[in-house]
C-alpha cells in the first residue's frame, strides 16, 4: 500500500512539475507548436514579388529609382531576432490574433529604431526648382491601398495630390510653388505618356484658375516672428509637355524587408538626386505598419502607422522638408509678397 501511495504521490509531483515547466516555458513550447520561427519542420511563407507598374512612363521612373546606388554611410539592415519576438508574444497574449499583431509591432519599433530616418550627404543652394521622377501616387480609395502585397510605394508619399494635370491643385504644386509658403519657382513631373517631357507648374499669375480658386488662397506666415495672414492669387501655372530644365530631382522606392509584408509593414525611401550623374545627396527611409490580421481587405495602407519619434535619425518624410533641407531655395523669392527687403525672408 505504501508503494503505490509513494507512487501516487511521484505522479503528482512530477504532474505539478510539468505544469510550472509548461506556464514558465510556454513561449517556447507554443513557438515550437507552429511557428517557422522555433521549428524547421515549419517554413516561412514565401511573399509575392509587388506590383511593377505597367504604364512605360512610370516603369522607366520605377528602373531608375531601383537602379540608385546610395553612398556609403547608410544605415545597413539589423537582423531581427523573430524567434524571441514570438515567444515574447506568445508569453504575454493568449489569442493567435494577438501574438501576431505583437510581433508585428516588435518587428516594426525595430525597423524603426535601426534604420528609419535621413541622412544628408550633401546639399545644392539657390535652387530654383527640381523635378519628381516618379509620377505621384494617389493611393487613396484605390484597390491597391487594400492590397497587402501592392505597389512598391504602399508605404505612401505624404501630400502628393494628383498625377493629371487638371487636378494638380492641393498637391505638390501647391504645397512647392505657391507663394507665401511656397519656396520654388517651378516643379517639374513627368508627362503621364510621353518619355523625355515634363508638365511644368511655374510661378506667375494663372488667369484661368481652377474651380474654387477664382477668389485666391490663404495662408498665414510668421514673419520675425509674428504670425501674418495672406491672401493671393493663385500663382501656378501648369505647362504641359515641356522639356526638362531642373538639374535636381527627388524619387522614390519601395524596400523590402524579411517577411515585412507578412506583418503588414511596408519600407521605402525619398532620394535626393543631382539629374546628371545620379548622385545621391540624401537618402529619408521610412516604415509603415497596417493590418489587424492576415487577410488583404484589412489593409490600409494610407492610414498605416509611421514611424513616429521612435527613429535612429530625423525623419524627413514630408517631401517639402526633405526638399527645402537639401535642395536650398533660392533667398528672397517671396520676398515681394511679404512686403519685405530680400534679406529678410525666410532662411534656411
Amino acid at each position: 500500500m505504501s508503494t503505490e501511495r509513494s507512487r501516487s504521490k511521484r505522479l503528482r509531483w512530477l504532474l505539478f512539475a510539468g505544469v510550472v515547466a509548461s506556464f514558465f516555458w510556454r513561449g517556447h513550447l507554443g513557438c515550437m507548436l507552429g511557428y517557422p520561427e522555433c521549428n524547421p519542420l515549419y517554413s516561412v511563407p514565401a511573399m509575392p514579388d509587388w506590383e511593377v507598374p505597367s504604364n512605360r512612363v512610370e516603369k522607366a521612373g520605377y528602373d531608375a529609382a531601383m537602379a540608385l546606388q546610395l553612398p556609403e554611410g547608410v544605415l545597413e539592415p539589423v537582423p531581427f531576432d523573430f524567434r524571441g519576438a514570438r515567444i515574447k508574444a506568445i508569453e504575454s497574449n493568449f489569442s493567435a490574433f494577438e501574438i501576431h499583431q505583437s510581433v508585428a509591432e516588435q518587428y516594426f519599433d525595430h525597423l524603426c529604431a535601426t534604420e528609419a530616418g535621413a541622412q544628408i550627404f550633401d546639399r545644392a543652394t539657390g535652387v530654383d526648382g527640381f523635378r519628381l521622377l516618379r509620377t505621384p501616387y494617389d493611393l487613396i480609395d484605390k484597390p491597391v491601398d487594400r492590397d497587402r502585397y501592392s505597389y512598391d510605394a504602399a508605404f505612401r508619399i505624404r501630400g502628393g495630390g494628383s498625377s493629371e494635370i487638371e487636378n494638380w491643385h492641393g498637391g505638390w504644386p501647391e504645397y512647392l510653388v505657391q507663394p507665401v509658403n511656397g519656396q520654388y519657382l517651378f516643379l517639374e513631373q513627368p508627362e503621364t505618356d510621353q518619355i523625355n517631357t515634363v508638365i511644368r507648374f511655374a510661378r506667375g499669375l494663372n488667369s484661368n484658375p481652377p474651380s474654387g480658386y477664382q477668389n485666391g488662397l490663404s495662408s498665414n506666415r510668421k514673419v520675425d516672428g509674428i504670425w501674418r495672414h495672406f491672401e493671393l492669387p493663385l500663382m501656378v501655372v501648369p505647362e504641359r509637355s515641356v522639356s526638362p530644365k531642373a538639374q535636381y530631382g527627388i524619387t522614390w522606392r519601395g524596400i523590402r524587408r524579411e517577411r515585412d509584408r507578412e506583418f503588414a509593414i511596408a519600407g521605402g525611401e525619398l532620394i535626393v538626386i543631382e539629374i546628371a550623374t545620379s548622385r545621391v545627396l540624401a537618402v529619408n527611409r521610412e516604415f509603415v505598419l497596417s493590418g489587424r490580421d492576415h487577410q488583404r481587405s484589412r489593409i490600409w495602407w494610407t492610414n498605416a502607422k509611421s514611424c513616429g519619434p521612435n527613429r535612429k535619425r530625423e525623419t524627413l518624410a514630408y517631401l517639402p522638408l526633405l526638399a527645402e533641407r537639401v535642395l536650398v531655395p533660392r533667398p528672397g523669392v517671396n520676398a515681394p509678397f511679404l512686403d519685405l527687403p530680400a534679406s529678410s525672408s525666410r532662411s534656411h
